[in-house]
């Protein structure tokens, strides 16, 4: 009975973590609002012991040079994955324990339960991610909008631990009691019996999961690639990325006799070769025309360099 009751809950709250990841999502990329995942999975990061932090870094680059594929390519998509993956495992982890509980409990819960629920699991990731975040939309917006989807997360939640547990078909009169996940056709007919079974019901809220899920991650990733398409144009056209143009650089030892051996790594290295590991989710955005450099500390003329100084 524990061993299923939670399996039960595990399920369901996988099913209903991931639509409720993919909204939030379409969300940030529509009105942007904050997205949970990553902001949990930055304050994870800021918190955790550099030594973990290190050797997950190192763990995640040593496996996409054995996979073969571009660190500088993939590093960043592999982090994201990461965290909505943390953020279903949470969900996952939320749903089977509350089944568990009040399965063990053989109580009957209302739609306060599930609000109560909900509430428990989203309240510390709400906080993080609208005092964290740093987002520019008001925070009582966030707020409101992030506590908004945590409570119907939880109504869905008990709805669905009654619909598997509690669920008692109506019976006549003088009528045996009739088992729904056991009654023949027959029978069902007979008495009025018209509910879904567990496997029934399970494949219906899987299947509305999947559609919501695909729904709003697609949307959300073609908003997201509309953007970033948009933001390298304009970064494209500040002189922060004119400077390095097609001209050839000239070091100091360029007449130098002695010529490096080819193939090994060149002295000035193309801004498009830099990969830079750094632990937060969504790159950070420069602009070039606002960019200012500080030189200031133990020299006799203090400067704030802009790119034109250059």
């Amino acid at each position: 009975m524990k061993l299923r009751a939670f399996g039960y809950g595990a399920l369901v709250g996988g099913l209903i973590t991931a639509p409720m990841a993919a909204v939030m999502y379409l969300g940030s990329q529509i009105a942007g609002l904050p997205f949970p995942p990553f902001e949990l999975f930055n304050w994870i990061a800021s918190v955790l012991p550099g030594s973990v932090i290190t050797f997950g870094i190192d763990l995640m680059i040593d496996s996409l040079l054995l996979l073969g594929v571009s660190v500088a390519d993939t590093a960043k998509t592999a982090e994201q994955a990461m965290a909505i993956i943390l953020f279903v495992v949470l969900g996952i982890l939320t749903g089977g324990i509350f089944f568990l509980v009040f399965a063990l409990r053989d109580v009957k819960i209302d739609q306060l339960t599930g609000l109560v629920a909900g509430a428990l699991f989203g309240l510390p990731i709400l906080v993080i991610s609208v005092v964290l975040g740093g987002d520019s939309i008001n925070p009582a917006i966030s707020f409101v909008y992030l506590l908004a989807l945590f409570l119907l997360w939880g109504l869905v939640l008990g709805w669905s631990y009654r619909r598997i547990f509690q669920s008692e078909p109506a019976m006549p009169e003088g009528e045996p009691e009739t088992d729904p996940q056991t009654a023949t056709p027959a029978v069902a007919e007979a008495t009025g019996v018209q509910r879904l079974n567990r496997r029934q019901f399970l494949i219906m809220l899987g299947g509305a999961a999947a559609t919501v899920t695909v729904v709003g991650a697609g949307l959300g990733a073609v908003l997201a690639t509309n953007e970033r398409r948009r933001a390298e144009e304009a970064l494209g056209d500040t002189a922060a990325h004119q400077v390095e143009g097609g001209e050839q650089r000239s070091f100091p030892n360029a007449d130098d006799p002695v010529v490096p051996a080819p193939g090994t790594r060149p002295e000035y290295t193309p801004l498009k070769d830099h990969y830079q590991v750094f632990l937060e989710l969504e790159p950070t955005v420069i602009d070039g025309a606002a960019w200012l450099l500080p030189i200031t500390g133990m020299v006799d003329n203090p400067l704030m360099l802009s790119i034109d100084d250059i």
